[in-house]
């Protein structure tokens, strides 16, 4: 019995399935991992908001805070 060869890659079917299983993990928990991280941050800045009684974005408080907001859900362009 022949082994069956990816036409991508030329290895094994059985090993580029592992292959690609193992990237599609890897690729899970990086995911993962962003997310888990983006919660920490938005848990953080919803505790500094219980600080923040008076919202007004004329204050550089109130534009600060909207700033890190911003930042934590991707809305601002990474700053070099």
């Amino acid at each position: 019995m022949t082994m069956s060869t990816c036409d991508e890659c030329g290895l094994p079917i059985e090993e580029c399935n592992a292959a690609a299983l193992d990237r599609l993990e890897a690729e899970r928990t990086e995911r993962i991992e962003r997310q888990r991280q983006v919660i920490v941050k938005l848990k953080a800045l919803l505790r500094r908001a219980d600080d923040v009684i008076v919202w007004d974005m004329h204050m550089p408080d109130g534009r600060e805070f909207q700033n890190e907001i911003d930042d934590v859900l991707g809305l601002t362009s990474p700053r070099p």
